[in-house]
């Protein structure tokens, strides 16, 4: 950038009038961040029942995977990625929500977890006794700002494309007690830069995967706050009723006088 004055100036004085300016610019990557499901719907029986040893996994509850695709925009140079995922995992000892089973990940990538897969080493033999539930669970949405969470950090060198897969395991004991019969989990996945000149579309830095749980109703059996709302209603409906055939003068016909008479 060149600024020119017409005033005259010494020749010795010309050096004063020379600065430098540093515009720092930023460039946004054009990388796509996804997962797959976006989504997953677990529906819990009315008869089913919680093992009183679980030596398996599979007896644990319902697989959950989610796969993490983080792919190199056209044209595009991509930064440096750290990624954190978090999901809640307990709500006391024995009230787990999601039990981490399995964490894989591209040659590029590397990740650590606050949360050990399979804490409990159920599938190296270890038998785990469900022990009973103190406080069953109340809350139909549990996410990571008012519950426990664990936390999967990872790092990514530059690279097209690259895949983080995790897989979990509904800890099924704590939805068969809980007192609701709709929960939401949420687990979330936040993206961000390393290199501070090269950016991220909002799009791209935070995305969620909604687990929703749907316990059945026994067969016949109908909540006690149905029934007590069906029977205030209805004497809510008779006693409106009754009060607008009074005004009506129902009660006051000829027909009553002459039979008083």
């Amino acid at each position: 950038m060149f600024r020119f004055s017409d005033s005259d100036e010494l020749d010795e004085t010309l050096g004063d009038n020379r600065g430098s300016i540093s515009i720092p610019v930023k460039y946004e990557s054009g990388l796509i961040f996804k997962r797959e499901p976006s989504s997953y719907h677990i529906i819990i029986a009315a008869n089913d029942t919680i093992p009183a040893i679980i030596n398996s996994t599979d007896n644990i509850g319902e697989e959950i995977n989610i796969n993490y695709l983080i792919e190199k925009g056209e044209h595009f140079l991509q930064p440096q990625l750290a990624m954190q995922i978090s999901f809640p995992k307990n709500i006391s000892d024995e009230n787990q929500i999601l039990y981490l089973t399995r964490i894989s990940y591209s040659e590029n990538a590397k990740c650590q977890s606050s949360h050990p897969s399979d804490l409990l080493k159920i599938d190296m033999g270890n038998s785990f006794k469900t022990s009973r539930i103190q406080r069953p669970l109340k809350d139909p949405n549990i996410n990571c700002d008012a519950y426990e969470c664990a936390s999967i950090n990872c790092t990514m060198a530059p690279s097209n494309i690259t895949h983080v897969n995790i897989s979990f395991r509904l800890w099924k004991p704590t939805f068969i007690k809980a007192k609701i019969h709709s929960i939401e989990l949420i687990v979330k996945a936040s993206l961000r830069s390393e290199n501070s000149l090269m950016i991220l579309k909002k799009e791209n830095e935070k995305i969620e995967t909604i687990i929703q749980i749907s316990k059945e109703l026994l067969p016949g059996r109908v909540p006690l706050w149905v029934i007590l709302l069906s029977v205030f209603a209805g004497l809510l409906i008779l006693t409106l009723l009754i009060f607008a055939l009074w005004k009506a003068g129902f009660f006051n016909r000829p027909l009553r006088k002459k039979m008083e008479k």
